[in-house]
């Protein structure tokens, strides 16, 4: 796996984590919400993978419906 689909996963993470739950101490979102995390994470690496000319068009309208 090329190193820019691992940064992808990890900013989708990141943006997931809130300042409330910074401010809990927690540096991961809640496991309660794993469908909605691993949804956008998939987003974000396949709109990657789009952008890299990876896929085809068909697939890119299809994730927009994730998010």
């Amino acid at each position: 796996m090329p190193d820019v689909y691992l940064i992808s996963t990890a900013r989708a993470l990141a943006q997931q984590v809130t300042k409330e739950h910074l401010d809990n101490g927690q540096v991961y979102p809640p496991f309660r919400n794993i469908r909605k995390i691993s949804a956008n994470i998939a987003a974000a690496v396949a709109g990657k993978a789009y952008d890299l000319g990876m896929t085809r068009e068909t697939f890119r309208v299809l994730m927009c419906f994730v998010n």
